[in-house]
């Protein structure tokens, strides 16, 4: 019997600890709250948390997440994310989806730049 609570309070920390990096979750009408938050404990985020503020990321579903910022992370006692640049080189609306195998697949949509054309 003590293994097993043993075994319960070890899988109930890592899923907690897991969860550190989602502010919040506003679900929309494909993914349920478990899937998107399976595919973003599954997936390298480093470039996405802003050193103050949060991230929101928006799904092609219309879910929205906002990621907890560098600053939320540090006071909770994580430092992984310090290390973290945020990039800033990506222009168009990222639109993401989580894939059959539970991956976060990013899309970016361009900015149409309409150039006029002298005729």
């Amino acid at each position: 019997m003590k293994i097993m609570l043993f075994i319960g309070f070890f899988l109930t920390s890592i899923y907690g600890k897991s969860q550190n990096l989602i502010n919040s979750i506003e679900t929309g009408s494909k993914y349920s709250n478990k899937e998107i938050t399976k595919a973003i404990n599954n997936s390298n985020l480093c470039g996405y948390v802003l050193d103050i503020g949060n991230r929101i990321l928006s799904f092609d579903d219309g879910s929205k997440v906002s990621l907890k910022s560098k600053d939320q992370l540090s006071e909770e006692g994580i430092t992984s994310f310090n290390t973290c640049n945020y990039h800033r080189t990506v222009t168009g609306k990222q639109v993401f989806s989580i894939s059959q195998s539970g991956l976060i697949i990013i899309k970016v949509e361009p900015i149409n730049k309409n150039k006029s054309s002298n005729l």
